[in-house]
């Protein structure tokens, strides 16, 4: 991961803790732009749409998270991901 890439998915990870979801989107957009092969970012993104309402992109965002992801199924970051999906539908 390069170092603008680092950066930016931990301010997203500030901005999370804050509630602060428009910036959390905003950061992680970069970041998945320059690189999407990082799967838990999509499930961070998922669960900052879900708060600001936008639910078909949060659906896609977490579905991508499942899609790509290697953990196990037990995780609890894919468990959350599932919950959350249960709310989006």
């Amino acid at each position: 991961i390069d170092e603008e890439v680092a950066v930016r998915a931990f301010l997203a990870n500030l901005h999370y803790k804050r509630g602060h979801h428009e910036l959390v989107v905003a950061q992680l957009d970069q970041v998945l732009a320059k690189s999407p092969e990082l799967y838990h970012e999509y499930f961070n993104r998922g669960r900052s749409l879900l708060a600001l309402g936008r639910s078909a992109d949060s659906k896609h965002d977490l579905e991508k998270f499942l899609a790509t992801t290697q953990l196990p199924r037990e995780h609890p970051q894919v468990r959350a991901a599932l919950d959350l999906l249960q709310q989006v539908r």
